[in-house]
């Protein structure tokens, strides 16, 4: 993995169903750690595979609340559970933004030797 900067503006990180009811599930806007808190935000569960730092902190980006997550030469996942607030019948689309501020050279997910991204979401 290269050395790299990721900032990951969840703010839009919903379950919603806008575009036909107007009813959406938000899953993460950051407003509630207060800004500059470090570590794994509560709520959220850091896995142990590899060799995780969790480097995240959140901060403030253009007025938008987001998670700041640093790299270098290792991979940070954290996950949330949302079982029980999500009905997919009821809310099919997922929303959410981030932004990578520097890309790992040569990543492509789909060969195992240059298995590297920057940042990556799981349903």
């Amino acid at each position: 993995m290269n050395a790299r900067a990721i900032w990951v503006p969840l703010l839009a990180l919903t379950v919603s169903t806008a575009v036909w009811a107007g009813d959406r599930v938000v899953v993460e806007d950051w407003s509630k750690p207060r800004l500059g808190s470090r570590g794994v935000p509560d709520g959220w569960k850091g896995q142990s595979w590899g060799h995780p730092a969790y480097d995240l902190t959140v901060e403030e980006d253009d007025g938008r609340r987001v998670l700041h997550l640093r790299s270098r030469d290792e991979g940070s996942t954290i996950t949330k559970e949302i079982e029980g607030r999500v009905r997919l019948d009821e809310t099919p689309v997922l929303e959410w933004s981030w932004k990578v501020v520097t890309l790992p050279t040569g990543g492509d997910c789909r060969h195992s030797d240059t298995d590297d991204e920057a940042a990556q979401i799981y349903v």
